[in-house]
């Protein structure tokens, strides 16, 4: 099982961190394991180092590509492919997108790397991370 943190990193810290992404997955490693007590940090290291996400954009879009396959309720969404056996639950979120998944790399990540290229991929429990774009250049 893969939970998959999405991020989108502002343009000017993606050229800083695109050769250096260990350091920016520590970050926000940190950011996720912020404490309440220091919510007002976490919040503006977010807000220096990410971008929101469209998040009416995504359902709609989401909601139409996958319109036989997908069972959405307010921002979740649940791809289902009987034929080869996996499912992909999508959060959408303003701060990030969780993607929960029982395949390594699903193929609506692809999704995501055509809405933003400067999206930056953490999974944080198998201490995992990549730059989504450099996925699809292989």
């Amino acid at each position: 099982m893969r939970k998959y943190y999405l991020f989108t990193i502002q343009k000017d810290f993606y050229e800083v961190y695109k050769n250096n992404s260990f350091v920016l997955y520590k970050t926000l490693e940190n950011l996720w394991k912020t404490d309440k007590k220091d919510f007002s940090y976490g919040l503006s290291l977010y807000d220096a180092l990410c971008q929101t996400f469209d998040v009416p954009l995504l359902n709609r879009f989401f909601k139409g590509k996958y319109k036989n396959r997908i069972i959405s309720k307010e921002n979740r969404h649940v791809v289902v492919n009987e034929h080869k056996k996996y499912y992909v639950l999508i959060e959408l979120h303003y701060s990030c997108t969780i993607v929960l998944t029982n395949i390594n790399m699903p193929n609506i990540l692809r999704d995501f790397n055509i809405y933003n290229r400067r999206i930056f991929v953490c999974d944080f429990v198998n201490q995992d991370f990549f730059w989504l774009n450099n996925q699809y250049k292989k």
